[in-house]
């Protein structure tokens, strides 16, 4: 069956950078979600784990690449706000900011079968005749770095060639996109950096590979953003 995937969220950037509903539909009629997430379950005016809903997440920058936590100048979270990208009365999102004193962070938010509570199952790529990615997005104030949509296959990310800008609502095709890898190492002298070389879909996918996870790299988020 022809599958859709659609992925709706908000990701503010503060440059806070906020995500919000998330959404993997096949396009098989009538359409049934393959995965969706509101965050409306996020009901708190003050920051909480993302791991409360089942997602993670990295910052980081050329020395040290650390969990994303709720505090502390470079944070990311849940929140609950009327400002963010779903509005009332989905008011659920999910968050980066940076309020560091100078200089750029990259961060990685994601939800895998490798995550505790993760809301996704794995995905088999080769019963999908398309696949779409939708979400919303604010942070109006995000202007100088870029932000792409994830996938893993296996234990591997890779993300979409092409920054999804200031648009408001994107969406992907992802069986159409380019991929590049996304190298991911944590810890003192760790990386979270675009690597080398590009693939497309299919290429990723050559057996019976499946997505196990999908996410938002932002590079170089700079300080007082979102």
């Amino acid at each position: 069956p022809k599958t859709r995937t659609s992925v709706p969220s908000n990701l503010p950037m503060k440059l806070p950078l906020l995500l919000g509903a998330i959404t993997l539909l096949p396009l098989a009629a009538p359409a049934a979600s393959i995965y969706f997430e509101s965050f409306d379950a996020v009901t708190s005016s003050t920051n909480v784990s993302l791991g409360t809903l089942g997602w993670n997440g990295y910052f980081g920058d050329s020395a040290t690449i650390a969990d994303a936590l709720i505090s502390g100048s470079n944070r990311a979270g849940l929140l609950s706000a009327t400002s963010g990208p779903n509005g009332s009365p989905a008011n659920g999102y999910m968050f980066a900011q940076n309020t560091q004193g100078a200089g750029s962070v990259d961060y990685f938010l994601y939800t895998s079968t490798s995550v505790a509570n993760s809301p996704w199952s794995a995905l088999s790529a080769s019963s999908l005749t398309g696949l779409t990615a939708n979400w919303k997005r604010n942070g109006n104030s995000f202007t100088s770095g870029g932000y792409y949509f994830a996938i893993q296959v296996g234990t591997a990310w890779y993300v979409s060639a092409t920054s999804h800008g200031t648009t408001a609502a994107p969406s992907l095709d992802l069986m159409a996109a380019t991929w590049r890898p996304l190298d991911l190492q944590t810890g003192t002298g760790g990386h979270l950096q675009v690597g080398a070389g590009s693939s497309t879909f299919a290429a990723l996918f050559p057996g019976n590979e499946q997505i196990n996870g999908i996410g938002f790299f932002i590079e170089n988020l700079a300080t007082s953003s979102s």
